[in-house]
């Protein structure tokens, strides 16, 4: 055994240049079972799988069942607010944005200050 949890979902994550995508593998589920929740950098994956047995062709497979939770340290330049997540084909891909570079030039630069304007009262 590998010590992975049989319930965990399997991920694929990969850099696409302007965005981060992570691939689940949650056979069998819908969107309704299926929770995405954000808790500071880190983002969480909840769901609840039921036994499923298929019989094709004489074959038997069964997908393990129960609770699983997966959690997923997002990348420092993530742009949460922007997450977005598919489900087909029992594969959920969640997208997240990377936040554009900052320019080598805003990253210091002098603040210019302004002479006060008096008013006199006459």
């Amino acid at each position: 055994m590998n010590g992975q949890n049989p319930n965990d979902a399997v991920v694929d994550a990969s850099d696409k240049g302007g965005e981060y995508l992570f691939e689940f593998e949650l056979h069998g589920l819908t969107s309704e079972e299926i929770h995405i929740s954000l808790n500071e950098d880190a983002l969480y994956l909840t769901g609840v799988r039921t036994s499923q047995s298929h019989d094709r062709n004489g074959l038997r497979t069964k997908h393990p069942n129960g609770a699983f939770v997966q959690r997923l340290v997002l990348p420092p330049d993530s742009c949460v607010n922007e997450i977005q997540a598919t489900l087909q084909d029992d594969v959920l891909q969640v997208h997240v944005p990377r936040k554009a570079p900052q320019d080598e030039n805003e990253k210091s630069r002098a603040v210019q200050f302004e002479e006060p304007k008096y008013e006199h009262a006459a």
